[in-house]
């Protein structure tokens, strides 16, 4: 309960002083142009539908309107290119978001040959087309996954305390109305205004490495496991230690990339039985790897069988995210627990200055080479 309350006031944390400051129109990702016919002198109207403003710019103080028409929308940004996935139904686009919580502009993500370059306080999504205009559900890549693996490379070189790396599926292809964030993004803490099943492939820096599961009903006695988390009076999971994770670790180094493989085996009639997480470090030829195994959840009040149910959702496709972001009250995640000081975990007091940047200056996480599989039975 103390865990989910802390990623509760982490969410409330990412608004906390509300709306940003309405972009200039030369940053807004979305504008609409409007030509406007002068008598004498010229002038242009920008509107930044997304920052839910009208922006006026005259190159003449008078201009009398002789004519008005409109261009057509475009989403700067959005599209960020494909990228090969092994084993996907369709090619994979790669659509950028256009905010990162509601009045906070996300950075555009990057496509690179097989790679994803995220930003700090960057979004993007899975999808099998998009389009410069509307955002549009249909668009969003959700593929069944049940009974399958679904693996990744990832760089966390720069992602120290205080920030978070994501990789996650959620049910945002069948949201319906518009969200928040104005591209239909759902999750399980309702970042964006709607509530979703969400599956934490992983949420991590190089000190802590997390996986969850979340039925989009409740956040409270949520399975999970990993490395990572704690407070006063309080631990978060514990399968592995810093001498296992972390920078300069002997199985998982966070300084150099590692494969993370989320898997999602079926029991005997076919429903799911679990998810685990594998990581291990190829390029280091390491002969170890750490395992994270979530094989039952519950409804903490009814009992009933949550893992069947988020079974169903994933069945019906849910969409790969990637994120960056980072916060003050990350401890959730990477803090130490009590007497774990100098476990290699992070203090409360770097959470409060996250670093998030490389030794280049660069603040950005890299997700590559994603495939696909069929699981052996």
């Amino acid at each position: 309960m103390e865990l989910e309350t802390q990623r509760l006031e982490e969410s409330r944390d990412l608004l906390e002083d509300g709306p940003k400051p309405i972009p200039a129109p030369a940053s807004c990702h979305k504008v609409k142009k409007w030509t406007l016919g002068v008598v004498s002198g010229a002038a242009f109207l920008v509107l930044c539908r997304y920052a839910g403003s009208l922006n006026l710019f005259s190159t003449s103080s008078a201009a009398s309107v002789a004519m008005l028409s409109e261009e057509n929308e475009e989403i700067v940004g959005k599209c960020a290119g494909s990228i090969p996935v092994e084993g996907a139904a369709t090619p994979i686009q790669v659509v950028s978001a256009v905010w990162n919580v509601p009045g906070d502009e996300a950075e555009p993500v990057r496509a690179l040959g097989s790679a994803i370059s995220v930003p700090l306080t960057s979004r993007a999504y899975f999808g099998t087309t998009c389009s410069t205009a509307e955002y549009n559900p249909k668009e969003y890549f959700a593929q069944n996954l049940l009974g399958k693996q679904l693996m990744f490379t990832i760089d966390l070189s720069s992602a120290g305390c205080g920030c978070n790396a994501a990789f996650y599926l959620t049910s945002m292809a069948y949201v319906e109305k518009e969200t928040d964030c104005k591209d239909y993004y759902c999750d399980a803490m309702s970042v964006c205004g709607v509530r979703c099943p969400e599956i934490d492939i992983m949420e991590a820096n190089k000190h802590a490495f997390r996986s969850t599961l979340h039925d989009g009903i409740s956040n409270q006695e949520l399975p999970t496991g990993g490395f990572g988390g704690g407070g006063k009076g309080w631990m978060g999971p514990r399968d592995w230690s810093s001498e296992q994770y972390g920078p300069g670790a002997r199985c998982i180094d966070t300084n150099n990339p590692f494969q993370v493989a989320a898997r999602f085996p079926v029991d005997m009639y076919g429903k799911l039985a679990g998810m685990e997480v594998v990581l291990l470090q190829l390029s280091a030829q390491r002969n170890c790897e750490l395992l994270v195994d979530i094989s039952e959840y519950k409804d903490p009040k009814t009992g009933d069988d949550m893992l069947h149910l988020l079974g169903k959702t994933l069945e019906a496709g849910m969409t790969p995210i990637v994120s960056y972001w980072k916060s003050r009250t990350m401890t959730w995640l990477d803090g130490h627990g009590p007497d774990e000081v100098g476990s290699g975990l992070c203090e409360k007091s770097e959470d409060e200055e996250p670093e998030c940047s490389d030794i280049l200056g660069r603040q950005e996480v890299e997700f590559s080479f994603f495939s696909i599989t069929d699981l052996v039975a």
